[in-house]
C-alpha cells in the first residue's frame, strides 16, 4: 500500500565522468556542466561525489560532442539504453523491504 505509481523514462544514456586530478580540484563540477549548457543538453539524474559526477540524458545526437569536450580534463564513460524508474508513495522510506520488492517485480 506504500506504493501508489511507478513512473520511468526509457531511453536513457548514462554518463560516467571522473576527474583526472583527486580532490580538492576546485572547479571541476562547473566545468562539466558549462559543456552540457554550451551544448544545450538538459541533464535528468545527477549522482555526484567530490571527483566523479554521474548523469543522464536523452539527446544521443551529442554524445560524441560531449565525450570529446569532457576528456579534456576527466575520464568518461558512456551507457546506452537505461531507464530511471521513480517509485511514489507514501511513507516509502518507512516500509520496510520495499526496495526489495521493486527491484525483485523489476527483474521479474
Amino acid at each position: 500500500p506504500a506504493v501508489r505509481a511507478i513512473a520511468y523514462k526509457e531511453d536513457q544514456i548514462l554518463f560516467t565522468i571522473v576527474s583526472r586530478r583527486m580532490l580538492m580540484h576546485h572547479g571541476f563540477m562547473a566545468r562539466v556542466f558549462d559543456i552540457f549548457d554550451r551544448f544545450r543538453v538538459p541533464v535528468d539524474m545527477i549522482a555526484t561525489s567530490e571527483v566523479s559526477v554521474s548523469l543522464t540524458i536523452n539527446q544521443p545526437d551529442v554524445i560524441e560532442d560531449l565525450v570529446r569536450e569532457l576528456s579534456h580534463f576527466s575520464e568518461v564513460t558512456v551507457q546506452k539504453h537505461h531507464a530511471i524508474v521513480c517509485v511514489v508513495g507514501s511513507k516509502i522510506r518507512d516500509t520496510h523491504g520495499i526496495a526489495g520488492i521493486v527491484f525483485d517485480t523489476l527483474r521479474r
